[in-house]
């Protein structure tokens, strides 16, 4: 055997031992940032599902009420003040004694009401360009299988400031909180005791809204000059054919956008001039983005609800 073959022999071997652990390593190193990969879309895909099956369930169920309110009469009790004062006058002046109130037998006020919608059936506040507050009243909350729960509450979701990953990584990053109670009142439910505030997710790089109201509106018939004017008279299958459409063409729908809905919002005005209020909007679009763990990437989501006209 001839002098220094071991040693060539042994750094062939390392050489070799080398190279496998470099490939074994970078092995494991892609299947961790596949697995890390994984981890973060099952996190945000979960987080998305949560948050779109809660809000698609419960804006589905938002229920207009209103409250009864005793109307205000002002104005005919002046009136009334007037003529016992004149009567009273008159009485004077012939020498009769006016009649006392204790004498005059009172007949009882019919008190007349109105209903009014109940404040803030939904309201949604923006914060620096994301949504601060969203609160609404709905007949679908969460169902609960221990305790009977009424099936009309107001449900809250306000966004927060997550002040560990701001301190640690710099990032803006929010948390979703949502809390529930049976208190429809909108000044009572801020005070409201047993209406716990929990965390549905976390993450969240922002989360915007959009509103938008339908209203339909009647067609402005324009006469154009020198056209000749349509017949009138119609055969009796036109005239079942437009039944069956429901006038559909004499309808024309308009739409207005909101990023904000504070209690009732004007979309338009009528004939009169007064301004038309909805409680509710008509569609909502949600778009919400999250951070992955190293928050360094992020994926966007969007949904839309319809509730109708």
């Amino acid at each position: 055997m001839k002098k220094g073959s071991i040693l060539l022999e042994l750094i062939i071997a390392t050489t070799i031992s080398a190279l496998v652990g470099m490939i074994i390593l970078n092995t494991f190193s892609q299947t961790n940032l596949a697995l890390q990969v994984a981890t973060d879309i099952s996190r945000i895909n979960r987080s998305t599902l949560v948050v779109g099956s809660l809000l698609r369930g419960e804006i589905s169920g938002i229920e207009y009420l209103s409250q009864r309110v005793e109307k205000k009469k002002k104005k005919k009790k002046k009136e009334e003040d007037k003529k016992s004062g004149g009567e009273k006058k008159k009485d004077e002046k012939k020498g009769v004694p006016s009649e006392t109130s204790s004498q005059k037998k009172k007949e009882p006020e019919k008190k007349e009401y109105k209903r009014i919608p109940l404040k803030n059936i939904f309201y949604s506040e923006n914060r620096d360009g994301n949504v601060h507050r969203l609160t609404f009243i709905t007949k679908n909350p969460l169902p609960a299988f221990t305790n009977i729960k009424s099936r009309l509450a107001r449900v809250e979701y306000t966004l927060e400031l997550d002040r560990v990953v701001r301190r640690k990584t710099g990032k803006r990053a929010f948390k979703l909180f949502r809390r529930e109670s049976p208190i429809l009142a909108y000044e009572k439910f801020e005070k409201a005791k047993g209406a716990l505030k929990y965390e549905v997710c976390r993450n969240i790089k922002n989360f915007t809204t959009e509103y938008i109201t339908a209203r339909r509106k009647k067609k402005k018939e324009e006469k154009k000059e020198g056209e000749e004017e349509e017949e009138k008279e119609e055969t009796d299958e036109k005239e079942e054919k437009k039944k069956d459409e429901g006038d559909k063409q004499d309808y024309i729908v308009e739409y207005k956008n909101f990023t904000e809905w504070k209690g009732r919002q004007i979309i338009g005005k009528d004939k009169k001039g007064k301004n038309i209020k909805r409680s509710i909007p008509s569609f909502f679009t949600f778009k919400i983005a999250f951070w992955d763990d190293q928050f360094k990437n992020t994926k966007r989501f969007e949904f839309k609800i319809k509730r109708g006209i």
